[in-house]
């Protein structure tokens, strides 16, 4: 259908943006309506002229309003999400000191077996590696090109609040009402084999915001991801989980106990749980409505046990050199041929032609530990786009480049 140009809410848009904006400055009413026509072009849903200008008013105002407390509604959404995770009750001003002692807890708790490898060559090799390899933190999705003139990557709640087209992943029932994670912004922070699933455009964050303001939990977009993490993060309910599906659906665990034999292995607790719960989705055995409701008890212990391996950025790459430490310490009886192999990796990975060695060897270390093996950093509601790195040139987006 053609859009049409419709006089009267074009002139009232006209008239509120004019009211919205006086006594501030012209560039400042401009540079807010340029981000949000950016926005609108990019992501908005309009049939006309005019209902393009009144959301591209609405838009503004509401960039205006995160521009003015973006540190307060960050920590209102921490709290807010806290409070349900870890089912406690802080005031927003609470919530970041709250994150940083968890986190600190969490990394004392899981390297306690391990402290001892941290005066070791392996962990000072392993530490400077991960130091080095994590300072690329990726965000993958569609659209990207409204960052030119934008002043905020938004999460999917904001955008959805704003009537904008936003990531149809965050917003699925899973992610929406259970993980309650539609208002944070995610990020690849060791594997990033998958990203382009979520979209084929890449930016990259400041590593020094990232420390200053993401948290790292394991890895989990989809119900099979929180499965995986869950039999290791909450071992005890996972067992009690393979057990109920083993009971629940016979033909597809006879369908795994077939492949297992033809492969000539056994699977792991996380693979067993990952395949099960897969197949039982690909054969229509289930809906995820009916997944949810028939493991609602199961699930909700294994998204809370999510919150017993969350960190800040500066705790995780010392959880994760400490753990990819005692793991070469380990190989080195073993193996002493692999162990050198990675040491040399570690020291000089452009002679190697997998450039993501160290990013394997996280994952090889967690798996053997028992450990999630797969991890992102999250944000809670908006990111600065000044926050954030050309992903060509790596370099952090100039002013310059928003205001042209």
């Amino acid at each position: 259908m053609p859009r049409t140009f419709t006089s009267q809410p074009f002139i009232a848009a006209l008239t509120i943006v004019g009211v919205t904006f006086f006594g501030t400055s012209l560039w400042a009413a401009t540079n807010y309506v340029d981000a949000a026509e950016s926005l609108v072009i990019g992501r908005g849903r309009y049939t006309s002229q005019g209902e393009r200008a009144l959301q591209i008013c609405q838009v503004s105002q509401r960039l205006k309003a995160i521009d003015e407390q973006v540190d307060e509604l960050q920590q209102k959404e921490l709290s807010d999400y806290f409070n349900d995770l870890f089912s406690v009750r802080l005031n927003p001003g609470e919530a970041i000191d709250f994150s940083k002692t968890t986190s600190r807890e969490n990394l004392r708790r899981l390297n306690s077996e391990d402290s001892h490898v941290q005066s070791s060559f392996e962990f000072k090799l392993a530490k400077q590696a991960i130091d080095r390899d994590t300072q690329l933190i990726l965000h993958n999705g569609a659209g990207f090109a409204f960052l030119q003139k934008s002043k905020f990557l938004l999460s999917s709640r904001e955008l959805k609040l704003m009537g904008l087209e936003a990531g149809a992943q965050n917003l699925a029932p899973f992610n929406y009402r259970f993980l309650n994670t539609s208002n944070w912004l995610f990020f690849f922070i060791d594997s990033a084999q998958d990203a382009t699933r979520y979209g084929r455009e890449s930016v990259f964050l400041d590593p020094s915001y990232a420390s200053e303001h993401g948290l790292i939990f394991p890895f989990v977009m989809d119900p099979w991801d929180l499965v995986a993490q869950g039999v290791l993060t909450a071992p005890e309910i996972g067992k009690e989980y393979l057990e109920r599906l083993e009971k629940n659906y016979p033909r597809t665990v006879a369908r795994l106990h077939l492949l297992e034999t033809v492969q000539k292995r056994t699977f792991s607790k996380s693979e067993r749980a990952v395949w099960l719960t897969t197949h039982i989705f690909d054969e229509g055995t289930i809906t995820l409505s009916q997944f949810l409701d028939e493991q609602n008890d199961v699930l909700k212990i294994f998204r809370k046990s999510l919150g017993r391996y969350m960190f800040t950025l500066d705790d995780y790459r010392l959880f994760a050199a400490t753990q990819v430490a005692a793991y070469l310490i380990r190989l080195k009886q073993k193996n002493f041929i692999d162990y050198t192999k990675n040491m040399l990796r570690l020291s000089w990975p452009s002679l190697w032609e997998n450039q993501n060695m160290t990013r394997f060897l996280i994952a090889e270390a967690f798996k053997n530990a028992g450990l999630p093996s797969r991890y992102e950093l999250r944000i809670p509601e908006a990111i600065p786009v000044l926050k954030l790195m050309d992903p060509c040139e790596r370099t952090l987006i100039s002013r310059q480049t928003i205001s042209e």
